[in-house]
């Protein structure tokens, strides 16, 4: 008896499983350019460890992880004042339409600049 099965919801494995990489992190230059070596090694052996290429690219998120043709994107905003308001948010707005899976991560040091965040995004 000759069997066959057939499960839509299973798939093939990508290119870049079978090539030995799980995907690949594209990196913004500007990134590259405002980090200390030493963490831009940490993030590229992490990601290596990890199945993960790091390139560096002129894009406008951050960084944006691509694993199967899965793209995640990021902005990291680790400065906030009131001569970048309008910059970031109109940054964030034009990704937003080009990214399914965006992802804004927010680390500001002081209290005075969280809560001006939060005060302007709430507007």
């Amino acid at each position: 008896m000759d069997m066959h099965l057939s499960d839509s919801t299973t798939s093939a494995p990508s290119h870049a499983t079978l090539s030995g990489t799980g995907g690949v992190c594209l990196m913004r230059n500007v990134c590259k350019g405002e980090q200390y070596p030493s963490v831009i090694n940490f993030i590229s052996t992490f990601l290596s460890a990890n199945s993960f290429r790091l390139n560096f690219v002129p894009i406008a998120p951050d960084f944006i992880f691509n694993c199967g043709g899965l793209s995640v994107a990021f902005v990291f905003v680790t400065n906030w004042g009131c001569n970048n308001v309008s910059l970031i948010f109109s940054r964030v707005q034009k990704l937003r339409t080009q990214f399914a899976r965006f992802y804004v991560i927010i680390t500001l040091p002081a209290k005075q600049q969280i809560d001006s965040f939060i005060q302007s995004y709430l507007k």
